[in-house]
């Protein structure tokens, strides 16, 4: 127990080490994960899966996920073009996970429908 300022400010950087140790070794999993993912080159109407990267087709735009382990909604540019990293637990890569190109999947995100067609798998 704090009996003083000194003694509070000491806890507070004690938790702050500690959680960001904690952090810092799910980052280190994550990456480890990231690492076990094989090269894939997917094979027309191959089943969309992990490691896969997807260009999903919206109105007269388009969407490009990667299907990682790990690091949801990491943005990365790639020649001027984002992806996102998605997982195969979050909601969209569910629809994903054993699609192929040319399907149809429909999501509804706050409310809003959208339909989205599988323009490339990579």
């Amino acid at each position: 127990m704090a009996q003083n300022k000194y003694d509070t400010l000491g806890l507070e950087a004690a938790y702050l080490a500690h959680g960001q140790s904690k952090r810092a070794t799910e980052y280190q999993q994550e990456l480890d994960e990231f690492k076990k993912i094989p090269s894939v080159v997917l094979a027309e109407n191959q089943a969309i899966g992990p490691g896969c990267v997807v260009t999903l087709r919206f109105e007269n735009t388009s969407r490009i996920v990667f299907i990682g382990p790990g690091a949801a909604g990491l943005k990365v540019q790639v020649d001027n073009v984002e992806i996102v990293v998605i997982t195969p637990s979050a909601p969209l890569g569910k629809l994903l996970i054993g699609k192929t190109r040319f399907d149809v999947i429909e999501t509804v995100i706050n409310g809003v429908k959208t339909t989205y067609e599988i323009s490339h798998c990579y």
